[in-house]
């Protein structure tokens, strides 16, 4: 068996050998430039793999690497999102799975809103305020500036108009201390009490100055219904209540019903508003909050006649007609 000796000197240069043990994969063995065996110290790092958002990095350490891949996710999987243009000011974008949108919400700035008659938008929906909106208000919103029974924005009115004492359209008396008032003008049947002439006429008995619905019937046992119209009409501008007072005449006790109505219409058989007791005496009570300018008044009655009077059945009689506030 042969044998092969290794000379330092007298053989081949190795003076052009550079790498060092740091040069080398570990465990790779070299001959450095004095011939000597290298084990190399490079780590070997293997396949270098990373998957990267935007901003982040991959530290890739000292040594040897067999290669590898380095991937950045796409934009969308980075900007996932549901918002649209129309979630978006305008002016101002934004990047929504991976697609760059543009806003389209308008804006409005600052705004003064003034109450008036009808209803204002302060903002319309979709909008997006950059700014104050803002309702005016007015310190003479208060009850005593708005009229009574009125309500304006919550504030209900105490005003009672330029009322300050009833006006009196009616008032029956015969004396100095109980002077009659008649501002009424007359009065004219509207409803006919069954098939019997029916009139409205003032009274110059007991109720003297009074007015009274009269039925020209021959036979009495029968009920029905009878109106008259009083021939001027009244301004309600204002007044809260229009009052009446009546008493059955001709009529069958406990059978009496009445309604006071209001109407702009000189032959009303339905009224703007109307109400009704049934009483055989008592007084009639009509809220006319809120309305204005003159209407006619009704009286009404239904009942039983009670009897056969010469010259006609005086029904009932109404004795007095007021407008106030209270």
């Amino acid at each position: 068996m042969s044998e092969c000796i290794l000379l330092k000197s007298g053989g081949t240069d190795l003076d052009f050998i550079t790498a060092t043990a740091a040069d080398v994969v570990a465990p790779k063995v070299i001959i450095n430039k004095d011939g000597e065996p290298v084990t190399g110290t490079m780590p070997n790092n293997g396949a270098i793999r990373a998957t990267l958002n935007c901003g982040q990095s991959k530290a890739i350490p000292v040594g040897y690497t067999t290669g590898g891949t380095v991937t950045v996710n796409s934009l969308a999987s980075q900007t996932s999102g549901t918002a649209a243009a129309n979630n978006i000011l305008s002016g101002k974008t934004a990047w929504v799975n991976g697609s760059k949108i543009s806003g389209t919400i308008p804006s409005k700035g600052a705004t003064t809103i003034t109450p008036g008659t009808s209803n204002q938008t302060a903002i319309s929906a979709g909008t997006y305020a950059s700014g104050a909106i803002t309702v005016a208000g007015n310190s003479n919103l208060v009850a005593g500036n708005i009229r009574k029974g009125v309500t304006i924005f919550g504030v209900t009115g105490t005003f009672s108009g330029i009322a300050t004492s009833p006006y009196v359209f009616l008032k029956y008396g015969n004396s100095i201390n109980n002077p009659p008032v008649d501002a009424t003008g007359g009065a004219t049947a509207i409803k006919k009490f069954l098939s019997w002439n029916t009139s409205g006429g003032k009274a110059s008995g007991s109720y003297i100055n009074a007015y009274y619905i009269g039925v020209n019937n021959n036979v009495y046992g029968d009920t029905g219904t009878a109106s008259i119209r009083f021939n001027n009409a009244v301004d309600l501008s204002s007044y809260r209540y229009l009052k009446c007072n009546v008493l059955k005449s001709g009529l069958s006790t406990g059978t009496v019903s009445y309604i006071l109505g209001i109407s702009t219409s000189t032959s009303a058989t339905s009224y703007s508003r109307h109400t009704s007791i049934s009483v055989d005496d008592g007084t009639l009570v009509l809220d006319v909050t809120n309305l204005s300018g003159p209407y006619f008044v009704y009286v009404e009655a239904t009942g039983t006649l009670s009897r056969i009077e010469s010259g006609g059945t005086k029904i009932i009689y109404i004795t007095n007609i007021t407008l106030s506030d209270v």
